[in-house]
């Protein structure tokens, strides 16, 4: 049996804690959206990993130019739409070997 914890407001009373988990059971599927279809899902966060020196910064930053300015993907799957934010977060130690 797998369990989900859930949130539970500031202050709850004994009647709320008896719910504390949900079965794995009872969750459902939810349609996920995708920015790149079958590759990047919308609003989520994604982590990109590989060995060293191979380019994976480069197609990230190529990513968040082509959302942000509505360029296609790579592969044109992704038609665009409305430019979106992005954010791009140094992996450990990423920082040190960025500076100059």
């Amino acid at each position: 049996m797998g369990l989900r914890l859930q949130n539970l407001p500031v202050g709850a009373d004994r009647a709320d804690r008896k719910r504390l988990f949900t079965r794995l059971s009872e969750i459902h599927p939810e349609g996920v959206q995708w920015l790149w279809q079958d590759r990047l899902p919308l609003g989520e966060i994604s982590v990109v990993d590989g060995d060293p020196a191979t380019n994976k910064s480069s197609a990230i930053l190529d990513l968040v130019a082509r959302v942000s300015t509505r360029r296609p993907m790579p592969d044109a799957r992704w038609q665009p739409g409305r430019p979106r934010r992005g954010v791009v977060a140094p992996g450990r130690g990423q920082h040190r070997q960025d500076r100059a």
